[in-house]
């Protein structure tokens, strides 16, 4: 009797392909959704910039002071601003070190790092608005065809202590020195103290840019 191959199940290879059809199918889904997700913090990002440039501006108003350069911080310390909570990591706040306003003549450039991510010296205005990937500074310097960034970061010791959890740049270590020394140097070279040692070290970082953002 002739066998009846209607009634026969998939055979392994079709159970294969359609596996991996399903797989792929799945795959493209999960990248669409992730790719979405990233989208929308990558848009509270830019509404965070927003406000921290608005604080920053506040701040040079409230201070009387013609700042160049606000960090956040600045805005912290004055009790202007609370943490920027990142987007896209719970409970980790953005850069207080890395986070700054620049102000260029008729120019205001935002740089705001959250975790891994940066708007870099960014006019806000500017559509559509480049977001890069960064990674954390570091003394050696990098083997790579992404950006690189190379910084002169200052720490200092007291005591046989690093006082700083981290190094930063010369204009921010005068500011957080001073805080926390209670002292008001105009200058990082004119420190001089018994038992603090002031060093500074050449660092690099890299960036690589990942998204434009339209309004």
């Amino acid at each position: 009797m002739r066998e009846n191959k209607k009634n026969k199940g998939f055979s392994g290879l079709e159970f294969l392909i359609i596996s991996c059809l399903c797989g792929i199918f799945a795959c493209i889904v999960l990248a669409i959704a992730f790719s979405t997700a990233n989208h929308e913090k990558i848009k509270t990002m830019r509404y965070k910039a927003q406000l921290f440039k608005n604080n920053a501006e506040a701040y040079t108003m409230i201070t009387h002071i013609e700042n160049d350069t606000v960090f956040l911080w600045d805005l912290i310390d004055k009790e202007i601003s609370k943490d920027i909570t990142s987007p896209f990591s719970k409970g980790n706040n953005c850069d207080i070190s890395n986070s700054y306003v620049t102000f260029e003549d008729e120019q205001t450039l935002v740089t705001l790092q959250c975790d891994d991510y940066i708007i870099y010296q960014t006019d806000l205005k500017e559509n559509p608005m480049t977001i890069y990937s960064v990674s954390s500074w570091k003394e050696e310097v990098p083997n790579t065809k992404e950006i690189v960034d190379k910084e002169i970061l200052y720490n200092y010791v007291k005591n046989g202590k690093e006082m700083l959890e981290e190094p930063v740049t010369e204009l921010l270590f005068l500011k957080q020195f001073n805080a926390g020394e209670n002292t008001d140097y105009e200058s990082i070279y004119a420190i001089k103290e018994d038992n603090i040692r002031v060093y500074g070290k050449t660092y690099y970082r890299t960036r690589k840019a990942i998204l434009e953002v339209s309004n």
